[in-house]
């Protein structure tokens, strides 16, 4: 089954947070105390990506729970969705 864009991006992300998280708990970086801490970091980035799944639009169902039901459909794309593509693609999907 093909998957839209932001799925795709969605399960990339998730493949880049378990690939840093295998390279840092086989020891690969050296700095035991700043491995450690990345792994409490990347940890969290997991948790709340997995529970940000996005649709074929980029919107999850996390970010349309909450709010004015007038509101909700301007919550595309997942904001968190959002941060992570910026901070690692350098781009945004959100109009500003």
């Amino acid at each position: 089954m093909s998957r839209s864009v932001p799925e795709r991006e969605h399960r990339e992300f998730i493949g880049i947070t378990e690939s840093l998280t295998k390279t840092l708990e086989e020891g690969d970086l050296g700095d035991r105390v700043f491995a450690e801490h990345m792994l409490r970091v990347l940890g969290a980035v997991s948790q709340i990506l997995t529970q940000h799944p996005v649709d074929d639009m980029g919107r999850c169902v996390a970010c349309r729970r909450h709010g004015n039901a007038l509101f909700r459909r301007h919550r595309a794309p997942c904001v968190v969705h959002d941060a992570f593509r910026l901070y690692i693609k350098g781009r945004s999907r959100l109009r500003t």
